[in-house]
């Protein structure tokens, strides 16, 4: 269908200037379109004449500016969408864009619960029911987005912690990654608005130094150091976040290593049980003789030997241990 680009209008459930536009996205599709006129691939539906484009934003910006008077005419793809669609359609232009911004990804969130609580017929396909809601789960459905998003992104608008954020401190964050590890920080330090965005300033201006000894301000536990020393000052309580923040670091990595050696210990029991039927071939007297039947006897006692001294017990304690395992997981059966 042509039409004019004064009589195309953003997807109703976006609106104009809520959602960020990145504006180097923009000038790259003006030199496009000048050069190409590349425009096609952008569908809509016609509403009162209009065409309502289900995604192409940063066209339409582009276009805008191009040709101010609104005159020139393109062909744009029209289809009869319905609401439905046309959300879920400006959902995954969202998703997609290069950089998703936390405004565009809690606007996202927040135009989704929305919309599914003023259309409980569609939120029914989706899961919905009385005793649900509209909660992540419903949200994460609909968008075909990861719960972990749509669940933080719900925290930030209306959790507890919601009222004590500085929306423009967390909206500032370069990554949706370095914006959940400040809310979590705000969250144990409970610092003022205006030390967030303080320290949220500090985050960015760090990043031209993060291959520099000083380094960027990245991580839940630094940021929350760095929001006590902004509150605080350099005084005992800081001192203590920043104890706090190394000890729970050093807790994080023991669970990261706990569950790594946790798999590999899994994945090698499953190994020796599938060497359960060569047992008596192991234990004939060629293999307990070979470089290869003794190379791993002596690999399993290092094994063995390295996990009695982590556990600080020794030989005998541990095989009783062991029996009393066995035994407890066979009284089970």
């Amino acid at each position: 269908m042509k039409i004019k680009v004064k009589d195309l209008i953003p997807n109703h459930h976006r609106g104009w200037g809520e959602f960020q536009l990145d504006r180097v996205i923009v000038d790259m599709l003006k030199n496009s379109i000048q050069e190409t006129f590349f425009w096609e691939n952008v569908i809509g539906r016609v509403v009162n004449g209009k065409v309502e484009i289900a995604y192409g934003h940063h066209r339409l910006q582009a276009l805008r500016e191009l040709y101010p008077n609104g005159n020139k005419i393109f062909n744009v793809s029209v289809y009869p969408l319905d609401d439905e669609e046309m959300f879920i359609i400006m959902a995954r232009e969202n998703e997609t864009g290069k950089n998703l911004s936390i405004t565009n990804i809690d606007l996202t969130v927040k135009k989704a619960k929305d919309f599914l609580e003023d259309n409980p017929k569609i939120a029914k396909k989706y899961g919905m029911s009385r005793r649900t809601g509209v909660g992540r789960e419903i949200i994460s459905r609909f968008l075909s987005w990861e719960m972990t998003r749509v669940m933080r992104s719900l925290e930030r608008q209306f959790g507890e912690i919601s009222s004590d954020l500085d929306r423009k401190a967390v909206e500032s964050m370069p990554t949706e990654a370095a914006a959940t590890d400040f809310v979590y920080a705000v969250k144990d330090a409970k610092p003022s608005k205006e030390t967030q965005r303080k320290v949220a300033k500090k985050i960015l201006e760090s990043r031209e130094k993060k291959d520099t000894e000083e380094g960027a301000i990245t991580g839940r536990y630094r940021i929350e150091e760095e929001l006590h020393k902004e509150e605080h000052g350099d005084s005992e309580a800081t001192q203590r976040a920043k104890e706090k923040a190394d000890r729970e670091f050093k807790r994080m990595q023991l669970e990261n290593y706990l569950m790594t050696v946790k798999d590999k210990a899994n994945s090698l029991r499953r190994t020796l049980t599938d060497l359960l039927p060569f047992q008596d071939v192991l234990l004939s007297p060629h293999y307990q003789k070979s470089e290869e039947g003794q190379a791993f006897v002596y690999a399993m006692a290092e094994l063995f030997n390295t996990f009695r001294i982590l556990m600080g017990t020794d030989k005998a304690d541990l095989v009783e241990s062991f029996k009393l395992l066995v035994s407890k997981k066979e009284a089970k059966k």
